[in-house]
């Protein structure tokens, strides 16, 4: 036959007789390159408002991300699959896949109880959260972390609420107030 197929890599000895009866001899290397199979790695959960730096690895001569970015890393904002075509310097190609979720918003709406008297450190403030990741820890501006922050001197507060992958939400100021 004229074609021969070589499915591993192998050293062929090729005989060629032609109608005159003339024989030719040639010997081929046969390579079988190896597979490509690039590997993403980066966060696959960030914060909300956050990002990712995906990277498809290095020792590759062409990238084509699904977004269309041509590059070895990438920056992503949105949840959303990701997929990466890579092609090697044998002009073989390798295909990866990854899935990036963003992390649900922090809520956090708050109430306040105001100083009884003046002078005197009882005012409370509270905070409902909700959004994140459920497994909160707070730290109030003044070094509280309980919820409710209680007996509060006249003054303004912040507070700091990280959900259960340490994603960070910062509340508007609370305003604690007294009699005068």
């Amino acid at each position: 036959t004229q074609t021969i197929w070589a499915y591993n890599s192998a050293i062929l000895n090729v005989n060629v007789t032609n109608a005159l009866g003339c024989i030719g001899k040639d010997t081929i290397a046969v390579t079988e390159f190896l597979e490509v199979k690039p590997i993403i790695s980066g966060a696959t959960q960030f914060c909300f408002a956050g990002n990712s730096d995906l990277d498809a690895g290095a020792g590759y001569i062409g990238y084509n991300w699904s977004n269309g970015q041509t590059t070895q890393v990438i920056n992503v904002t949105n949840s959303g699959n990701y997929s990466v075509v890579v092609k090697d310097i044998n002009g073989c190609f390798g295909k990866d896949d990854i899935i990036v979720t963003e992390n649900p918003e922090i809520v956090i709406t708050s109430s306040k109880t105001d100083a009884n008297c003046f002078g005197t450190n009882t005012g409370t403030a509270t905070a409902v959260v909700s959004g994140g990741t459920p497994g909160y820890t707070f730290l109030w501006s003044n070094g509280q972390t309980t919820n409710p922050a209680t007996a509060l001197p006249k003054g303004t507060y912040t507070l700091t609420v990280k959900d259960r992958n340490s994603c960070p939400k910062l509340s508007e100021p609370i305003t604690i107030n007294e009699p005068t």
